[in-house]
């Protein structure tokens, strides 16, 4: 019999529930922008593939303009029934944060959420760390001229995968996380798994 679970952060953290928390990269090498994955099939697998886990990370601005990560899972797209009508038909929404008593909240799954990115250089990820060292409170790091030793262009999907591994509770949080507080609680993680 399966396990109950009362709470999403308890359900990642089971490993009979991730298929793929021994070896990420099939999973992640799905979402890298040069795979074989167009973002419509990408998309479809990830409609359809309802068993596993699910968690993607995106970035948006508050209602308030501020910058937050945001952990969307359980995405899925709304159907009318047969013979009925339905303002959300065809609209595919996804629960953001926790579970809070017996409710969740849900928001809609961004449009063309797996189209690529443009290129951008990024800064190496000792001088991102040192920049949030430096800066007390920062929504964001800024953009990075070409010439910045150790930058590397980069590309990726707008929406990405997120490793259930990767999940605390405190990034389950309906209001987001800021981005400095999201590479405190994730940079770590990803260090000890040794995924970089």
């Amino acid at each position: 019999m399966a396990a109950a679970h009362r709470n999403y952060v308890a359900y990642y953290a089971a490993p009979e529930n991730d298929p793929f928390r021994d070896d990420y990269s099939r999973v992640l090498t799905s979402f890298e922008h040069e795979g074989s994955r167009t973002s419509v099939e990408l998309l479809d697998l990830v409609l359809t593939s309802t068993t596993i886990p699910q968690v993607f990370v995106m970035e948006a601005q508050n209602a308030a303009g501020e910058t937050r990560i945001y952990l969307l899972h359980r995405p899925q797209r709304i159907t009318a029934p047969l013979g009925g009508i339905s303002p959300w038909d065809g609209n595919i929404f996804a629960t953001n944060g926790e579970v809070v008593g017996n409710l969740v909240v849900t928001v809609n799954f961004p449009t063309n959420p797996f189209n690529i990115c443009p290129a951008m250089r990024v800064r190496s990820i000792a001088d991102i760390s040192q920049y949030f060292l430096d800066t007390d409170n920062a929504l964001l790091v800024p953009p990075t001229p070409a010439a910045t030793a150790g930058s590397e262009e980069c590309r990726a999907r707008y929406v990405m995968y997120f490793p259930s591994v990767l999940i605390t509770p405190e990034l389950l949080n309906t209001q987001g996380t800021a981005p400095q507080r999201f590479w405190e609680l994730v940079l770590p993680l990803i260090e000890s798994l040794g995924f970089c």
